[in-house]
């Protein structure tokens, strides 16, 4: 009958309706767990690439929270940061560090010196220093020293902008050493260079001592003095342990595991 056709009609035109309305939201679902996979894949790669430049074991616990069992990590030894007081490097106190603390009397006793902070005006004199020490140094460093001194001198460019702090030691006007770096906290300071002539005696002490003094000064909430990693380079790991560290800051790599 006619009814019954308009009946069907209306029913078919009800089911058309209800498939649509299910279809919309099954594309809604699948776009929303699409994003949701999106930027779970993001998370995890930026996780993996911050630990893959070897991060330390709090960031790790952060990565193994977030996803548990799926990372192997192993340890960069040689790229443990060297972490120290900086009372005791403004002071040199105590038996260990006697031996710096002389090197300072010395090196006092010897020069007419002061140490002031590093501006633009004093870039160009750092620069001529670090080409000389560099050309003094070149034959016994490791041969990524090159990297070093075109990381440093990009640093001087954009000395300002980068919000970076230095100091530099002079002998009767002539600059013998520098020292730069930046706050990464209100109490941790992390020198990324540290350059002076080892031909004269004191120098790289007083050039530590001289910059921690300094930044004690300026800034009270300063603790510790984070002279970064050895590289795996023997003699700088000596030099490091001999201003004796408080601690080690570890750093870890991480590589997502294969399912």
């Amino acid at each position: 009958s006619e009814f019954d056709r308009e009946l069907l009609k209306r029913e078919t035109a009800l089911t058309d309706a209800k498939n649509r309305e299910l279809e919309l939201a099954q594309m809604r679902q699948k776009e929303a767990f699409d994003k949701a996979l999106a930027e779970r894949e993001k998370r995890v790669e930026q996780l993996a690439a911050q630990l893959a430049s070897s991060e330390t074991e709090k960031q790790l616990a952060v990565l193994e929270a977030e996803y548990p069992g799926h990372f192997e990590v192993s340890e960069d030894v040689d790229f443990a940061d060297y972490i120290y007081l900086a009372e005791r490097l403004a002071t040199y106190s105590g038996k260990a560090l006697h031996s710096k603390k002389n090197h300072c009397n010395r090196f006092e006793a010897e020069n007419d010196w002061d140490f002031v902070p590093l501006n633009r005006e004093l870039i160009p004199g750092c620069m001529d220093m670090l080409d000389m020490w560099t050309e003094e140094n070149y034959q016994r460093l490791d041969k990524s020293i090159a990297y070093e001194h075109e990381a440093l001198l990009k640093c001087f460019a954009a000395y300002e902008k980068l919000g970076l702090e230095g100091g530099v030691l002079r002998v009767q006007g002539k600059i013998v050493g520098f020292s730069v770096g930046e706050f990464t906290s209100s109490s941790c300071f992390d020198v990324h260079f540290e350059k002076a002539y080892s031909s004269m005696n004191g120098a790289y002490p007083m050039v530590c001592r001289e910059f921690t003094r300094m930044l004690m000064k300026k800034y009270p909430s300063l603790v510790y003095m984070n002279r970064e990693d050895d590289m795996g380079l023997e003699a700088l790991r000596r030099s490091k342990i001999s201003y004796r560290p408080e601690f080690m800051l570890r750093k870890f790599s991480a590589r997502w595991k294969d399912e």
